[in-house]
């Protein structure tokens, strides 16, 4: 009977100290990790911080666009004529033609897969005819979905200069990229595409852990002056589908180092440690601007033949071995956005 009660007694304890993980020290200014299945964070810095999410707009701009395509008011093979508007908008582009006919198939891809910012307005106006309406359309979205600390202004998140009022969190981006796939799970399969060609000209996608990562099959990235490099991640670890959200990073690197950090850190108990933050799991040596074989340590290197052991033959993979499968980086695309 005594140990009984002492085992009764010291349970809740146990749970309770199994619970208190030490989380990844990551360099973006706001971050979370989401379990997609039970919608649980993980684990979480400054999740609910009004940030500037740049083109991770993006995500709400396909999720309506993939609405209006379930409800049969817009078709993949529909032309869409391309406005002043959408052709002039800057950063990152599709490069459609103005006052030209564009099917929707192609401004979906692109908008999606090269982060067009006239390929999103273009969209934008087809679904609700103007921006401004698509914005209130998107806010009444963002609504219905649970995002309490959301406001859009409009449909690619490209401003000239600050924007502190389109606006959104760690948290209700991590609640988006989770409707997204729960409602629309055709459209998110989309954003693992590595590269779409329009017009003759081929973009590349600019999530690079697509080539880091087999397991990562999304989602979104974003950039501006205000509101550093982002990268909404998603990845299919066995039976486990996991989402991660990085705001506010210095660099592509640093975006990419500290979601895959994140992804790791949620598989491996191993990797709940220091090492993970101090980027040995991800060096920012292994992606760069040109195509190129990352420069890795010796130490840190494996043969090929256990590159695929580790990421093929085992069940679960071994993710240590795999983290250091490193792959040439894609190459630089037109404008980072």
């Amino acid at each position: 009977m005594r140990f009984f009660f002492i085992f009764f007694v010291l349970l809740p304890f146990a749970a309770s100290n199994a619970q208190v993980l030490p989380a990844p020290a990551l360099s973006a200014r706001a971050w979370v990790l989401m379990d997609h299945a039970s919608g649980q964070v993980l684990a979480a810095q400054e999740p609910d911080l009004k940030l500037e999410p740049a083109s991770l707009t993006k995500v709400m701009t396909t999720y309506l666009v993939a609405e209006a395509l379930q409800q049969k008011r817009l078709s993949l093979q529909q032309t869409v004529t391309v406005s002043e508007r959408a052709w002039r908008t800057q950063g990152s582009r599709s490069f459609v033609p103005v006052n030209k006919g564009v099917e929707v198939d192609a401004l979906f891809k692109g908008m999606v897969i090269q982060s067009g910012n006239d390929a999103s307005v273009a969209l934008a106006e087809a679904v609700a005819g103007s921006e401004e309406q698509f914005a209130a359309m998107m806010n009444r979205t963002a609504q219905r979905l649970g995002l309490k600390d959301t406001n859009f202004l409009n449909s690619s998140g490209y401003f000239e200069g600050p924007a502190p009022t389109h606006h959104s969190t760690a948290r209700d981006l991590a609640k988006l990229a989770a409707a997204l796939i729960r409602d629309h799970p055709e459209t998110h399969a989309l954003h693992a595409m590595k590269e779409y060609t329009y017009a003759g000209i081929r973009q590349h996608n600019r999530n690079r852990l697509l080539w880091a990562d087999p397991t990562v099959d999304g989602l979104k990235t974003g950039h501006s002056s205000a509101a550093g490099y982002c990268l909404i991640a998603t990845a299919k670890r066995g039976p486990r589908r996991l989402i991660s959200v990085v705001l506010g990073t210095a660099s592509e690197d640093a975006r990419a180092r500290d979601s895959l950090n994140l992804l790791n850190w949620a598989i491996r108990p191993s990797m709940r440690s220091s090492s993970t933050t101090r980027g040995r799991s991800f060096p920012s040596s292994g992606f760069s601007r040109a195509r190129r074989t990352p420069s890795v340590p010796a130490s840190t290197k494996i043969s090929s033949s256990r590159c695929r052991a580790a990421w093929r033959t085992r069940s679960p993979p071994n993710w240590s071995a795999a983290s250091r499968c490193w792959r040439p980086s894609p190459p630089a695309a037109r404008s980072a956005r």
